[in-house]
């Protein structure tokens, strides 16, 4: 007897005929658990870039403070400049 699969499916004659097939039923399990660790291997990669973004992000709101900051300095050193 075989499965729509294509699996061999023996049995005993004194054992019930299953309404699925062992093989297909493991190919299954397999693909589900595969499945499931690329979905949970792409939301650790998403988790990854978007905090990498939010790092990214930090350092460029602090590089714009700190050419503020400079640009600041200097505009207060030529107006003292101008004073003097």
């Amino acid at each position: 007897m075989m499965c729509p699969k294509g699996h061999d499916q023996s049995k005993k004659c004194f054992e019930p005929v299953l309404p699925g097939c062992k093989k297909c039923d493991r190919e299954a399990e397999v693909a589900e658990a595969k499945r499931q660790r690329e979905i949970s291997l792409q939301r650790k990669r998403d988790e990854e870039a978007a905090e990498h973004l939010r790092t990214m992000k930090r350092i460029e709101e602090q590089l714009v403070e700190q050419q503020r900051i400079r640009h600041d300095e200097q505009s207060k050193e030529e107006l003292e400049d101008e004073i003097w």
